[in-house]
């Protein structure tokens, strides 16, 4: 249940009351995506580390997380470039059923560690504590989708760079 939802999708559309946060070529990131990215780090740090990060700790994180959406641009981009970067039809519905599949297998397991501290769980208590998780099928979704690009990039892009196990291991 520890999996990280980095609250990001394809480009954005400007909005007036989300400004763009992070521009790479074709590609925009809003303020409500790049906040929601850090805080979903912080929150998880904070959960690892059980304290509240300094004011340096958050900065650096911040520039991390700046950092991550400028990479993720640079892909897009690069993939958009190379006709690489949209699905078909077929590849869209793939991506969808293991997004389904995805949130199934999470929302059974958050049910039953919840009927473990109470037998009257309901389905709406589980599917609520999974939306203020964060774990909505649309952030699954955009996890899978993100993933799968970054497996494109670097299929179309790394495909020759062969590593020994000594770079491996370093």
């Amino acid at each position: 249940l520890l999996m990280l939802v980095l609250p990001v999708g394809a480009a954005a559309q400007e909005a007036a009351d989300d400004p763009v946060a992070v521009r790479v070529g074709e590609f925009t990131y809003t303020q409500s995506q790049l906040q929601g990215s850090l805080d979903s780090m912080l929150e998880l740090s904070q959960m690892l580390r059980g304290d509240t990060p300094s004011e340096e700790e958050k900065q650096a994180r911040l520039q991390a997380t700046v950092d991550s959406f400028v990479g993720l641009g640079v892909i897009e981009n690069k993939l958009t470039e190379a006709g690489k970067n949209d699905f078909t039809d077929s590849e869209t519905e793939a991506l969808n059923q293991s997004a389904r599949s995805k949130y199934e297998e999470l929302w059974q397991l958050l049910y039953q560690q919840m009927q473990q501290g109470d037998a009257d769980v309901s389905e709406e208590n589980v599917t609520a504590q999974l939306e203020d998780m964060g774990y909505t099928f649309d952030a699954i979704y955009d996890e899978i989708v993100l993933q799968t690009r970054q497996n494109r990039a670097i299929e179309l892009f790394c495909k020759d760079i062969i590593l020994k196990q000594s770079q491996v291991d370093e």
